[in-house]
């Protein structure tokens, strides 16, 4: 022990055992640990027994092994340091060329191209390459680690492996679980402090080995072993390697072998289920959940009483799912996710259940979309690759059963017992093979074999001469019908004992153009009902049927399978019954083989259902453009009427369809292309309908479709369905009773809002409002204060409100306040930790010093002093002066925050990914110059990928603002981040503007004299260039983007105008040419207007100035009016007057010249006015008009110096009388009933102006990458709203739906129900007056009477 203490004290090393107690574990700083000393030091005796070796004596250059880190106790880690530096020591790295011992613990690569095992008997590590046509092949790697059964036992450590996905390097980690303790004492106080003792120790590290399988340098290891590493090291996708510290997630390159991120999962920790200070057991929970989702690319994260929560490896929060309360805490779990991540799985089972529950999630919606019931001895659950179905592994006695399950629809597709798989084995499913360790070996199974015996195997020949049954003689044959352009196949059913008479004839393939009429054909039966046939690319299945009386046959179809691009090779039928055969082999031309289970007589599987569903599909993409002539055939009939009988049978089968390899497609989309609308209506009125998007694009869906086509009654009827279950709260499957005290937090249910089903809402409302505006104001009525409360994230959201059963909810706010939402961890702070502790030891240094010390108790937490030279009193005193101090300051603090509460509730916008924009396309890996600068013009330039709310605000009406829901989204997005873009912007337009006013207002010459220089306006015009050129390009960005409804918008043509013109103007002035007076005075109003009008953006001006929009909006019919009633006057008097020369109509002044001493009068002086060009304003017709326009206000100047004219004074009566009186009051009148209507209107025209300035400053201003940002595009909003705004809004619903009724009607409706009453009360009480008389009178007198009248008196 000496020893090693002496080796870590020369070596300089800093342990990684913590043997500090009472602190928290914290993240250690890097450390760079040398070893050159050492090297020096023992290089030259190891070159003396053994030149071979000197290269192993580098800690950065040894053999296969990358990192290592044992840790446990100093002699383990002195031992590390010895074999790793080969003090007298063995080789470090011992291979393997075989072993003979069990296979323990199996793992697969993030691609599942690798599997590695390892043994607990002798700690044997292994990589196994996998092929999905082959198998597991040979080991590539095998090596004995430093963990065994020695130091691995089974209750305190569990180890973990992990390859990555090229195979270059496997990890192999043991993770040291340390229980919780219950230690019983007499001793209250001690017992209370037994988990304060136990907290003080810290959570023991993780050991882990790193090696190469491909090379053999080893990298610096200083970083990893300076972390406290606490879980598994585990490979993922993209060459990273992620691992765990108590707060942090880290996340290296191994190509580099540099870290990249580090985030912050404390708050994730800490919401854990049986999450403990004192224990990691419940780590282990969590390490085995996320060493399966972390392969691709995710965080798969259980959640205390909330259910689950899915972020990516960036820390982006991608969904949160919700489960029943406790079930995650106190019930056996298994999770899976798919390979893509759209599904997520959690199987869980209790003890007092006879059966175990499989819930299926989706992550895009958060809609659990299937629930069902499984084996509760459900040990593996798996999803299939590249496919929505789910495999589950059960006990069953001491065998496996094998389950496969569809996602969508819910419903067992397969089922198998395997008597060759081992639950007590490791088993992991990859592709469609199970891989399980036998031994030291690992079998490969494929998934559900043909296990069961066949009775007969019977190849089917190809040929067009027919098939005969054995005892009704009837015969099947197909010959080709020659047409003009196609060649049909016929298929024909003739009776053989009636000289080959036609029964039936059929067309058989008509998709297809034959040369030759060789078909497969077989009766499955010796009674003729069933036959299949198999062309050159589908095999099918018919039912014979007679038609009543009519010796013709009728055909049913009954199954059909459609191959997509090969052709039918050969068909072989399988017969495991001796009655009726159960599977059909098809080889295709490529060689691959498709078994079909076929369907009984009179029975209808689901394999038949979605085999005919995908035929439909197939047959819709041929047909795309020629839908009718698809109408016209008769198998379309038949495929209907297959589908239609089996609606009721499947109703969860319409969701979603998988094809295989990552293709899917939604039946609904071929029905309603089809024109099935009778279909699509038993579809949705199932009410198992999920409404989803039918391309990976998300711009198709049903209802988008329905719209498209004009289809109004199933427009309103998905509407319905929509909001319908948006509003109903879900209830899962299993029924617990709800306590009857709400305020207890042991909820064993938790009831959750589905607006999950409105997901394909928000890209259809912009079309909704146009083709149906009463369906989306509609929707829009609806969805305004959804008031949700068990759903909402607590952590996630930043509100203290979303908890009914606490009691009565409280907001501060005094109106409508938008819910912040933090859906991306924090950065780790692994690398600043020491950077803040020497700041603050800074700035300690100039804080006062008191001469005496204060601390905190740990075991009470109140606050104590230890002064070195005062006595007991002046402690007190000292004492009483600091609490004194901090008591007033928390007084005064919570003062400040205490603000008037009001009533409120939590609301959310139940419109999934309405703010969302599409993710960004990636591109080909080796794109074309062409492609990389259309990629660029398309994300910075022009976007052209929006969001559903962008769309809205673009091209959307005012009238789609005039609802709370679009308020609460627009109010979200300008506190969150639109708000300070456009200070930004705005500020930098007033710079912009103030500096061209002034500029142009203080000298009326902006150029100097020739030789003269600019001085300092110089730099100013220069930076007049700068700015608006920015402004410009952006509008020309915009102008791109939008090129049609730009100039709908007439803020763009100020726009234009304010940097356009100043532009020019600067420009002018650089160049040394004086702007024009009319270019500076336009420059500078248009600059003025411009900085009004970008103040709409704000609530005050911006009212106003929507209402003088709508107020010009609704008189420009009378301006136009008034404006050619002045053009009409104009004319008339320019053809009136202008014949009148100038000298008639100047003014003339005639008087006397007196002289001033005398008084007399000397002579005669007659002044005359020159004539002008405007002396006479009807000889120009532009002038008339400006005369005319003079006429409303102005006066009648222009021809008060004409000589009367009887016509010219009529037309001045009827100008003044029409357009004067009558036209002008008109106006008046017009523009104060507009505005008190605009009033009411102003404010939606308001948030109608404020969404398309966030629309373009989402566009044009944020990067691709920042329009991903989970915050501020949010998949959900959510908002307060006071309790009385949600009641006066539920009472305003009310009184309009009951003014669409008639109320004359109800009214009478009332009276005849009050005369009924009364007519009723008039019998009822005739009724109490016999009883009463017969009581007086009875029958048989005494005392019968009178206990009978006493009894009704009592009554």
């Amino acid at each position: 022990m000496n020893d090693s203490q002496d080796l870590i004290q020369e070596a300089n090393i800093i342990p990684v055992i913590n043997i500090e107690s009472g602190t928290p574990i914290t993240e250690r700083p890097d450390y760079s640990i040398s070893f050159d000393h050492l090297k020096t030091s023992f290089s030259h005796e190891r070159h003396e027994h053994n030149d071979d070796k000197s290269d192993k004596s580098s800690l950065f250059n040894t053999s296969h092994k990358v990192f290592e880190k044992i840790t446990g106790s100093l002699t383990a880690l002195s031992k590390s340091l010895r074999d790793s530096l080969e003090l007298g020591g063995a080789d470090e790295l011992e291979m393997v060329q075989e072993f003979n011992y069990d296979i323990d613990i199996v793992a697969t690569s993030p691609d599942n191209k690798y599997i590695a095992t390892w043994s607990l008997e002798n700690g044997v590590l292994a990589v196994f390459p996998f092929d999905n046509h082959s198998g597991a092949s040979n080991s590539i790697f095998t090596v004995k680690t430093p963990f065994n059964k020695e130091n691995v036992p089974e209750q305190n450590a569990k180890i973990y492996l992990s390859v990555s996905e090229d195979g270059q390097y496997v990890a192999i980690s043991r993770m040291t679980i340390m229980k919780e303790s219950h230690a019983d004492t007499p001793n209250m106080d001690a017992a209370v402090n037994v988990n304060t003792s136990q907290q003080s120790e810290q959570m023991p590290e993780s050991s882990f080995v790193v090696y190469s399988i491909k090379d053999s340098r080893k990298q610096n290891d200083s970083m990893l072993n300076s972390m406290e590493i606490l879980g598994s090291l585990t490979f993922v996708r993209h060459h990273t390697l992620v691992c765990f510290t108590k707060n942090n997630m880290h996340l290296f390159s191994t190509k580099y072998w540099i870290l990249l991120k580090s985030v912050r999962i404390d708050a994730l920790i800490y919401s854990s289920p049986r999450y403990s200070n004192i224990s990691n057991e419940f780590m282990v929970n969590l390490h085995d959940i996320l060493s399966e989702s972390l392969k691709y690319g995710f965080l798969l994260w259980p959640e205390e009483k909330d259910g689950i929560s899915v972020w990516d490896v960036n820390g982006i929060l991608r969904q949160w799912f919700y489960v029943e309360a406790k079930n995650i805490s106190s019930s056996r779990n298994l999770f899976a996710m798919s390979n893509k991540g759209d599904l997520v799985a959690r199987f869980y089972e209790e003890r007092k259940d006879k059966h175990g529950t499989l819930c299926i999630f989706h992550t895009p919606t958060a809609l659990m979309i299937s629930e069902f019931e499984v084996p509760k001895s459900t040990f593996l659950v798996s999803f299939l690759q590249n496919n929505d179905q789910i495999v589950l592994c059960s006990q069953k006695d001491q065998d496996v059963r094998v389950q496969l399950w569809d996602c969508w629809a819910g419903l067992l597709v397969y089922e198998e017992k395997w008597t060759y798989l081992n639950y007590k084995k490791p088993l992991v499913l990859i592709g469609d093979k199970f891989v399980q360790a036998v031994g030291n070996e690992l079998n490969t199974y494929p998934l559900f074999p043909n296990n069961s015996p066949s009775v007969t195997m019977q190849a089917l020949v190809r040929s067009s001469s027919g098939f005969e049954t054995g005892k009704t003689g009837l015969v099947i044959m197909s010959s080709v019908e020659k047409q003009p352009g196609l060649n049909l196949c016929w298929g024909q059913i003739l009776d053989n004992n009636n000289n080959k008479e036609l029964l039936c004839k059929f067309k058989f393939e008509p998709w297809h153009n034959w040369i030759n009429s060789e078909i497969f054909i077989h009766w499955l039966d010796s009674e003729a009902k069933r036959f299949i046939m198999a062309g050159k690319d589908s095999v099918q299945i018919y039912k014979t049927k007679s038609r009543g009386h009519n010796k013709f046959l009728k055909l049913e179809l009954q199954y059909i399978w459609l191959s997509k691009t090969e052709e039918i090779k050969f068909v072989t039928l399988e017969t495991r019954d001796e009655s009726n055969p159960t599977l059909l082999h098809v080889q295709l031309s490529n060689n691959e083989t498709v078994s079909l289970s076929l369907p009984g007589e009179n029975e209808i599987t689901y394999r038949a259902l979605i085999d005919a569903c995908t035929v439909i599909h197939y047959l819709r993409l041929q047909y795309m453009d020629d839908v009718q002539s698809f109408s016209r055939l008769a198998i379309k009939e038949q495929l209907k009427k297959l589908i239609e009988t089996s609606i009721q049978l499947f109703p969860t089968a319409f969701n979603k369809i998988s094809l295989g390899n990552d293709e899917y497609f939604c039946p609904m989309e071929d029905f309603i292309l089809f024109g099935w609308d009778d279909l699509v209506r038993k579809v949705i009125e199932t009410n198992r309908y999920i409404p989803l998007f039918h391309n990976e694009e998300q711009t198709e869906s049903a209802l988008l479709l329905l719209v498209e086509l004009q289809k109004s009654e199933l427009v309103e009827l998905m509407v319905n369905y929509v909001i319908h279950h948006v509003k109903r709260r879900y209830v899962p499957m299993r029924h617990h009773s709800t306590p009857s005290n709400l305020n207890s937090d042991n909820l064993t249910k938790r009831v959750v809002q589905q607006p999950g089903f409105a997901w394909t809402l928000g890209k259809t409302l912009l079309d909704l409002y146009k083709y149906y505006p009463d369906k989306g104001a509609y929707i829009m009525k609806e969805s305004s204060y959804f008031t949700t409360s068990l759903e909402a994230p607590k952590r996630i959201l930043q509100t203290k409100l979303g908890n009914p059963y606490r009691g009565e909810e409280r907001s501060h706010h005094s109106e409508l306040k938008s819910v912040s939402r933090k859906a991306r961890l924090p950065r780790g702070t692994h690398h600043k930790d020491t950077k803040k502790k020497s700041l603050f030891s800074f700035l300690n240094f100039f804080q006062r010093h008191y001469s005496y010390e204060s601390s905190i108790r740990h075991d009470t937490g109140a606050l104590i002093y230890y002064p070195d030279s005062t006595n007991y009193s002046e402690r007190k005193q000292n004492m009483y002066k600091e609490t004194y101090g901090i008591r007033k300051k928390q007084r005064k603090q919570r003062l400040e925050d205490a603000k008037k509460t009001h009533p409120a509730r939590l609301c959310v916008v139940p419109w999934p990914d309405f703010c969302v924009y599409p993710p960004l396309l990636e591109d080909d890996k080796y794109p074309s110059l062409f492609r990389k600068l259309y990629r660029f013009w398309n994300l910075y330039i022009s976007p052209t990928q929006r969001s559903p709310f962008a769309d809205v605000a673009l091209n959307g009406t005012s009238e789609m603002f005039s609802e709370v829901v679009m308020e609460a989204v627009i109010k979200f997005k300008w506190d969150k981040f639109a708000n300070r873009l456009f200070l930004y912007n705005f500020g930098l337009y007033l710079v912009h503007a103030i500096l061209f006013c002034t500029i142009v207002s203080i000298e009326s010459d902006l150029v100097p004299a020739p030789g003269g220089k600019r001085g300092w306006k110089g730099p100013l015009f220069l930076i007049e260039i700068i700015i608006p050129l920015l402004f410009l390009i952006q509008e020309l960005r915009q102008m791109s983007g939008r090129w049609k409804s730009y100039w709908s918008s007439f803020f763009n043509y100020f726009d234009l105008a304010s940097f356009i013109l100043p532009l020019a103007c600067s420009i002018m002035v650089i160049i040394r040419e004086e702007p024009p007076d009319g270019l500076k005075s336009f420059a500078v109003l248009f600059v003025w207007i411009n900085a009004l009008l970008q103040a709409r953006a704000f609530a005050g001006p911006g009212k106003f100035i929507a209402i003088v929009i709508e107020i010009g909006k609704k008189i420009i019919t009378l301006f136009v009016t008034l404006f050619i009633f002045i053009l009409g006057f104009a004319n008339a008097l320019f053809v009136l007057l202008r014949d009148i020369p100038p000298s008639q109509i100047v003014q003339q002044y005639n008087g006397t010249i007196t002289d001033q001493n005398t008084g007399q009068i000397t002579g005669d002086m007659s002044l005359i006015q020159t004539p002008q060009d405007n002396t006479n304003m009807w000889q120009r017709f532009d002038y008339s008009i400006l005369a005319t326009y003079f006429f409303l206000g102005i006066g009648w100047d222009s021809v008060t110096t004409i000589n009367p004219d009887p016509v010219l004074y009529t037309m001045m009566v009827l100008f003044s009388f029409v357009a004067v009186i009558i036209l002008l009051n008109i106006l008046i009148g017009l523009i104060t009933d507009v505005f008190s209507g605009s009033l009411l209107v102003g404010r939606q025209a308001w948030l109608r102006q404020r969404a398309e300035l966030i629309a373009e400053l989402e566009l044009f201003m944020l990067s691709p990458s920042r329009r991903q940002h989970p915050d501020w595009f949010p998949h959900l909003i959510y908002y307060e709203a006071h309790l009385d705004a949600i009641n006066n809004w539920k009472r305003k619903l009310f009184i309009e739906e009951m003014g669409e009724l008639d109320t004359d009607f109800v009214r009478r409706e009332l009276r005849n129900v009050k005369n009924e009453l009364n007519d009723e009360l008039k019998e009822l009480k005739g009724m109490v007056g016999q009883i009463r008389n017969s009581m007086r009178n009875p029958i048989d007198g005494g005392e019968i009477g009178h206990h009978s009248r006493s009894s009704m008196v009592s009554v």
